[in-house]
C-alpha cells in the first residue's frame, strides 16, 4: 500500500469486519446475515430484529438510517416494533385494521417520536424502513427541525 492510501484488501477487511450470521430455523428463515460499516463517528444507524412476534406469526426486521443525529434511528430500534404490535392488538379488540403494518400504526409511531423529540428539543431527521416477512413494506418518516 502507498503511504496514506488503503489497499483493496484493507477496504475489504474494513467492510467485512462487522459481519455476523445467526442461525434461526424459524419457518422459511434459516439464518440471518448482518453487517454494518461505521461511516460516521458516532454511528447514527441502527437495526432491530424480532424473530418471534408476541401476537402473530412472522418476523420483523428494521434498518434505521440516522441523519443529523441518531434520535429517530434509536427511537425506531427501541420502540417501533412494540408500537406496531400494540396497535395491532388494540385493533383486533375494537374491530379495526388488524394488519401489523397498518398505515395508522406508522402514523402513531411517527407522532410518538415527534412528541419525544420535541420534548427533548433534539434536532433530528431520519428515514426508517421496516420489512415484515410476507412482503409488506412500511416507511416511517420522522422529521423535526428545531433551531
Amino acid at each position: 500500500a502507498i503511504a496514506g492510501k488503503s489497499s483493496a484488501e484493507d477496504h475489504d477487511a474494513a467492510i467485512c469486519r462487522n459481519q455476523a450470521t445467526m442461525k434461526v430455523e424459524k419457518g422459511l428463515i434459516k439464518e440471518i446475515h448482518t453487517n454494518w460499516y461505521p461511516a460516521n463517528d458516532p454511528i447514527e444507524d441502527t437495526s432491530a430484529m424480532r424473530i418471534q412476534l408476541k401476537q402473530s406469526s412472522g418476523s420483523l426486521f428494521g434498518v434505521y438510517d440516522g441523519h443529523s443525529g441518531g434520535g429517530c434511528s434509536a427511537f425506531c430500534r427501541d420502540e417501533l416494533f412494540d408500537i406496531l404490535e400494540f396497535k395491532q392488538r388494540l385493533s383486533k379488540d375494537d374491530g379495526g385494521d388488524t394488519r401489523l403494518l397498518s398505515p395508522s400504526s406508522f402514523v402513531e409511531a411517527d407522532d410518538a417520536f415527534l412528541q419525544m423529540a420535541y420534548l427533548a428539543l433534539q434536532r433530528v431527521l431520519s428515514v426508517s424502513v421496516i420489512l415484515a416477512i410476507g412482503g409488506a413494506v412500511g416507511v416511517v418518516f420522522g422529521v423535526l427541525m428545531l433551531s
